[in-house]
């Protein structure tokens, strides 16, 4: 029986996933080496290369985390499923990222006993003690 052939271990699925993670990065890196006119390996993209650096690093990451994951749960047995799930992570994982919006300003240094409580988004019941349509 080949060792490809038998039940991966969390570590050889997390390793597979890696390796699929890492094709796609090169893939990327390719086409984008290719289309430029003048490549710099000092800014890969506008932010630098160690956000690049950085990017790639969670990417793969992700890739290697879920094939493991689902290796350790049995949901995944084979090494050319674990390496599919390390190229599609980054893919699922930027797509959920896309999805998810994010609104209101963040504030650092507000006293949450002098804040006032939270008034009711419209259409809603307000909260118990609270009027409808009481700013506060």
């Amino acid at each position: 029986m080949s060792v490809l052939a038998a039940h991966l271990s969390a570590l050889a699925g997390a390793g597979w996933g890696l390796v699929g993670g890492l094709c796609v990065e090169a893939l990327w890196l390719h086409a984008h080496i290719r289309s430029a006119k003048r490549w710099s390996w000092r800014r890969p993209i506008p932010q630098g290369l160690d956000a690049y650096l950085i990017s790639v690093v969670l990417r793969v990451g992700a890739g290697a985390g879920l094939a493991a994951a689902a290796v350790s749960s049995g949901q995944a047995s084979g090494a050319l499923a674990a390496f599919g799930l390390g190229v599609g992570a980054p893919f699922a994982v930027q797509k959920l990222a896309r999805s998810v919006h994010l609104t209101g300003a963040l504030t650092t240094g507000v006293d949450p006993a002098a804040a006032p409580g939270p008034a009711a988004a419209p259409g809603l019941p307000a909260a118990p003690g609270e009027e409808v349509g009481d700013a506060g």
